[in-house]
């Protein structure tokens, strides 16, 4: 089976999947494949890093401190799942800390491109901006109105965690 070029890495991954060719191309040379082992951090919570994290294969789990300075496990990522963009946006320390479960390869791709990236192309940019909603926690978001015939009062389907020790408006998966 031939290896797969940086440009078709790119474009299999949700995020970059609605690039053209020419401009998969474009980025393609300034992305870095890494491989992270089992344990091993691709960043951890209050630090900066200027790299946006594309995972293509392994599973990655996303855990924050908690105000007792207990781990929370907030998400695990999969393949085609991204992270880094908030701390590449606002240039602030990451929210939580990202961990390898098994094997994990990633490309990374730096501050600079990722923001030409974005600047170029309205359909990555509006994927991007709705990956940040889905990850604001629960409690951050208005609740919705109960429906007149319901008894009891309406609640958040997410799953609720204990607030990590990092700011809310910080607070969301692996940024």
């Amino acid at each position: 089976m031939a290896m797969l070029s940086n440009s078709d890495l790119l474009r299999r991954v949700p995020l970059f999947s609605r690039l053209t060719v020419a401009q998969a191309e474009a980025i393609s040379n300034a992305v870095v494949k890494r491989r992270f082992k089992r344990g091993e951090a691709l960043v951890e919570q209050g630090q900066k890093s200027d790299a946006l994290y594309l995972l293509l294969t392994g599973r990655a789990r996303v855990t924050a401190a908690d105000s007792r300075g207990r781990e929370v496990i907030l998400a695990t990522l999969g393949q085609g799942d991204y992270l880094g963009e908030m701390s590449i946006i606002d240039n602030e320390p990451h929210s939580a800390t990202v961990r390898a479960e098994v094997q994990t390869d990633v490309l990374t791709l730096g501050r600079a491109e990722f923001t030409r990236c974005l600047s170029e192309n309205a359909a990555m940019s509006l994927v991007v901006m709705r990956g940040l909603v889905k990850r604001l926690p629960c409690w951050s978001r208005p609740k919705p109105m109960p429906r007149a015939s319901s008894s009891s009062p309406a609640r958040c389907r997410a799953k609720t965690w204990p607030r990590p020790s990092v700011p809310r408006a910080r607070w969301s998966a692996a940024s």
